[in-house]
């Protein structure tokens, strides 16, 4: 006997009680072939009863059904077996159509998903948060927020003990993919679009699952093993040829930030890199001090305008989508509106994107919470409130003595 646990529905479905049955057949090991109902053997039609009829032909065998009128020893029971096997097919695609219609329905009702483990944060019949897993989200936010990175989470959750909704341990990446649920700020999302608003409590608003989108999917961010980086690395720029200026250490000597190579940069510009960062890092200490001090506007207020605009020029492009379908306006002017759109939504996901990170605190107290800051804290503090930081030529070519008045920084406004 032959069993597949897996549908016969899905042409990619891996059935190798199937492909064995076909084996004996070609084997001379069996001469009928007895199903129990055709719908348990296929439901893709004559297209894959053909091989099999095939088979059967040369090898002198008989297929039977214990519940269908087949019985392929003459030509009236092959005629009803691609009969029934069309008509299985069908109705098995309009059971898919229901189903994707039923979906779509409880989608649009605002009704969450059906089966599948327990989401963390909430209960299973996801009507109240489990407050201790709601806590835990909020904190994940507030730390990557914060310029903490997820490994980092990861590795004081797994301290702490905390297991997901299954049991497991938390890793970084299941920790980003978490934030990233659309369900935390309670919308519905089918077919990947939002679609309602959910039945379910939220746990989060949705400013700041627009602020931890923006960092989360930021291209800038590097998947994989940590990439070794410097605290001025990307705010440095040549003061001869406005190029980056990345670190380096040569085989002999100190390390330095150098001007990258042509076409990228001059190559003529570099300095040394701990002196550089240490003067920096005073500088900026002293400068957020004092009172007359640019404060930097809060980063709740920018995240709120930029995600209302994108939800509103995203709104716009499912319009313009609607009125071309409905052939209102033609491609080219379709194309022509979407592109100004897009670009809008693009840029605004790039401000917001470079603004997400919350300051620690403010930027009053700085100065006190400097040495407490992680290094990703650093490197966020320094970016929150400086646009460049521009390396001019040394006074003498080739003196490697560092001299501070090279140092000129742009502060953001």
């Amino acid at each position: 006997m032959h069993t597949d646990l897996e549908s016969g529905y899905r042409r990619s479905a891996r059935r190798p009680g199937y492909e064995a049955l076909l084996e004996d057949l070609r084997g001379g090991a069996v001469d009928v072939v007895v199903i129990w109902k055709l719908d348990r053997l296929t439901r893709q039609g004559i297209r894959q009863i053909a091989p099999l009829l095939d088979v059967l032909e040369a090898c002198a065998a008989t297929l039977l059904s214990v519940h269908d009128p087949i019985d392929t020893s003459s030509a009236m029971g092959e005629g009803v077996l691609g009969m029934l096997a069309s008509m299985a097919k069908q109705e098995s695609e309009n059971m898919s159509v229901r189903i994707r219609r039923s979906k779509r329905h409880h989608a649009e009702a605002g009704r969450h998903k059906d089966g599948g483990p327990r989401p963390f944060g909430i209960t299973r019949d996801w009507s109240e948060v489990v407050a201790d897993e709601a806590a835990l989200i909020r904190e994940a936010a507030d730390r990557v927020l914060a310029a903490q990175s997820l490994r980092s989470i990861a590795a004081d959750w797994q301290a702490r003990g905390i297991a997901t909704s299954r049991g497991g341990m938390w890793t970084g990446s299941a920790i980003g993919k978490l934030l990233l649920q659309e369900r935390l700020y309670g919308v519905r999302v089918h077919d990947g679009r939002v679609v309602a608003v959910g039945s379910w409590p939220r746990i989060l608003d949705e400013a700041t699952c627009a602020r931890l989108r923006a960092v989360l999917t930021d291209p800038a961010r590097r998947p994989g093993p940590p990439v070794h980086s410097y605290l001025l690395t990307g705010l440095l720029r040549c003061g001869r040829c406005g190029g980056r200026m990345r670190s380096t250490k040569p085989k002999t000597g100190k390390r330095a930030y150098q001007c990258a190579r042509e076409p990228e940069g001059c190559a003529g510009v570099s300095i040394l890199a701990d002196e550089t960062e240490h003067q920096v890092v005073e500088q900026v200490l002293e400068a957020v001090a004092s009172p007359t001090f640019l404060k930097v506007p809060t980063v709740e207020a920018q995240a709120e305008e930029l995600a209302a605009a994108i939800a509103a020029d995203q709104s716009q492009l499912e319009e313009l989508a609607r009125d071309w379908a409905a052939k209102m306006i033609s491609r080219g002017e379709w194309l022509a509106a979407r592109n100004a759109v897009q670009a809008r939504v693009d840029e605004a996901r790039q401000h917001l994107a470079a603004d997400a990170v919350t300051l620690p605190a403010s930027v009053a107290n700085l100065p006190e919470r400097w040495e407490a800051l992680s290094f990703d804290q650093r490197r966020a503090s320094l970016r929150a409130v400086i646009d460049r930081v521009e390396i001019r030529l040394a006074a003498v070519r080739g003196r490697n003595r560092f001299d501070c008045e090279r140092i000129a920084i742009v502060w953001r406004t």
